[in-house]
């Protein structure tokens, strides 16, 4: 069952000049989310990645550490949430589900939590 939903959108350009700054990229980003961003230096995967953690919040209905959620890549280059802390606590025994996409000027990331029941 589905029960919390979130959406977000951001400008790639507002992302692009706030990861000029090392010290935004730290507070953000892990080292793993970071080295994945920058291997193509990419401020796309930034952004995707920064509104997939909004996304998140969103649908655990609570305020994060932005570090408490990680988006990984899988294989195949889908989207790997990795939560601790709080949002762990928040998401229990359910399972989040996370996609990301973008435009040349946006990227926008949808997460959906699901349990059992």
């Amino acid at each position: 069952m589905i029960v919390g939903i979130g959406i977000d959108i951001i400008e790639i350009d507002r992302v692009e000049q706030a990861i000029s700054r090392e010290r935004f990229r730290a507070r953000v980003f892990s080292p793993d989310e970071r080295a994945y961003c920058d291997q193509a230096c990419s401020a796309e995967r930034y952004a995707g990645r920064f509104a997939a953690k909004e996304a998140v919040a969103k649908a655990l209905s609570c305020s994060l550490n932005w570090r408490e959620v990680e988006i990984l890549t899988s294989e195949s280059g889908a989207p790997v949430p990795r939560l601790h802390g709080r949002a762990l606590e928040h998401l229990g025994s359910g399972r989040l589900h996370v996609s990301i996409s973008h435009s040349r000027l946006y990227a926008v990331a949808q997460a959906i939590v699901e349990r059992e029941g």
